[in-house]
């Protein structure tokens, strides 16, 4: 298999893995922090980059903060998208710094499917970390994929109306509510119920 091709077969991999809830920690989350968020390019530029930023931490060089850390950061995360969600100018700021903190928090918390694709690039990873950084972030942006495309919805002044009816409140909660559930230790056992309902 040529570079090229192993590349394209990772993202195919990757689209597969969107559906396993193994994926879920990525999927979910930036899924509501995208709602959250409101369309806002800034917020899904941090959203993208804090979930790379994070799971290739994570995964490729084994660093995962305490879960009180990660639990905070995706409460705080959240909670600084929903509200600022309406800035404009120098008030964008909040929320795409929250995104990428809440972003940063998923991949924290992901514990991947591994297919043949993905566990080759691990394998890879072990013996040269920085040889598993670009395919893995690959992966993981087409995880953030179905977020990105519920951005590109909101932008709609039809969908951007539904949204507006939406209670931020339901959507808040809910990225609050996993960042606590997080912090008081549910974390490792969420990622393992995962993991164990892919396999």
């Amino acid at each position: 298999m040529t570079a090229t091709t192993e590349f394209w077969a990772l993202v195919a991999e990757a689209g597969g893995a969107i559906v396993l809830p193994c994926s879920a920690t990525i999927v979910v989350t930036a899924i509501l922090v995208a709602l959250l968020g409101r369309g806002r390019a800034w917020t899904t530029v941090g959203l993208i980059g804090g979930t790379i930023v994070g799971a290739v931490v994570a995964v490729t060089w084994g660093w995962v903060p305490p879960d009180v850390v990660v639990g905070v950061a995706l409460a705080t995360g959240g909670g600084a998208v929903a509200w600022r969600s309406r800035a404009t100018g120098t008030g964008r700021v909040v929320p795409a710094a929250g995104a990428a903190l809440a972003g940063a928090a998923a991949g924290w918390l992901w514990q991947p499917c591994v297919g043949e694709q993905l566990g080759t690039v691990l394998n890879a990873g072990v013996r040269d970390p920085w040889s598993a950084v670009v395919p893995l972030a690959a992966f993981v942006f087409v995880l953030v994929l179905p977020a990105v495309l519920v951005s590109v919805a909101a932008r709609s002044p039809r969908v951007r109306g539904w949204l507006d009816g939406l209670p931020v409140a339901t959507t808040t909660v809910l990225v609050v509510g996993l960042g606590l559930a997080v912090t008081i230790g549910f974390g490792d056992d969420l990622t393992a119920a995962l993991f164990r309902w892919s396999t």
